[in-house]
């Protein structure tokens, strides 16, 4: 579902993002939450701007972002409830949305690049789909690669699994046939050679990533899709009171703590799943 807008760095009220960009363009002042003297948050317009850029969650549907995501609860609610979130907690996407944007613009032309995804697939009697952004591809190379930007670049022996799951769905995507989800195009091509390329401040690497077979990325996809399409709840991903990535980055971890439940056990938690005896890659 779509976010619905900001929430105000200042009075911590919700406020569209028609509202947020007006007063950043005349530097307005808001009266804190918690009273004092009223004053102008910490952003300019182009920071809101760029935040507030317009993007179809809904038209996403369940991505592979979701897919392996940390929390299968956080997914949950990003594909069924409208939200507002802090401008604050949205910084590193804006980086990483802005590294991405850059690399595309000096991309070589045989690449296929920073595009969506759309794979339909047939399970049982229902048809599945999921949608992903794709960052490089280079089909007369078979090279396949995602750009990460982190505060600390990881090394091949320290991969994030779910960055690796990541990958290993969009080569299922390409070898089983898919279509940018923008035009249609039909899309399908060999992926030989997987690659992560994390960058912090002073330092880029070019990672290779262990490649699955085909089933094994299939069945993974599939145990998680049936946890984001149920109507059930998911149990939470960790301790939305105590967590740091509750608390610094999920627009739910109110409405989730107020849910309760159980910590997550496989197959909802990414990380427990794929070093599971069922999965180990």
């Amino acid at each position: 579902m779509p976010r619905k807008g900001f929430y105000c760095e200042v009075s911590c009220e919700p406020v569209s993002d028609q509202e947020s960009l007006a007063c950043a363009h005349k530097m307005g002042k808001q009266t804190p939450k918690g009273g004092g003297e009223p004053r102008h948050c910490q952003y300019l317009y182009p920071h809101i701007h760029a935040r507030a850029h317009p993007y179809d969650r809904c038209k996403a549907g369940i991505s592979t972002t979701m897919i392996t995501g940390e929390c299968t609860r956080k997914a949950w609610y990003e594909g069924r409830v409208d939200y507002y979130e802090f401008p604050s907690k949205s910084e590193a996407a804006l980086m990483g949305t802005g590294y991405h944007e850059l690399l595309d613009h000096h991309t070589e032309p045989e690449a296929i690049k920073e595009v969506r995804l759309l794979k339909r697939w047939q399970f049982g009697r229902e048809e599945r789909r999921i949608t992903g952004q794709m960052d490089y591809y280079r089909p007369d190379l078979g090279v396949l690669a995602d750009y990460k930007v982190k505060k600390a670049v990881f090394t091949e022996r320290t991969l994030p699994k779910p960055y690796v799951a990541q990958l290993n769905i969009y080569r299922w995507m390409l070898e089983t046939g898919c279509v940018v989800l923008e035009t249609g195009e039909v899309l399908q091509g060999s992926v030989t050679e997987l690659y992560l390329g994390p960058k912090e401040h002073q330092k880029s690497d070019l990672l290779p990533v262990p490649i699955w077979t085909l089933e094994q990325t299939a069945a993974f996809v599939n145990i998680v899709y049936g946890r984001l399409a149920s109507d059930d709840l998911p149990p939470r991903g960790m301790d939305p009171v105590t967590s740091l990535f509750c608390r610094g980055w999920c627009p739910f971890v109110t409405r989730c703590a107020a849910a309760g439940g159980e910590l997550m056990t496989p197959p909802y938690n990414i990380t427990e799943l794929l070093t599971s005896a069922t999965f180990e890659f």
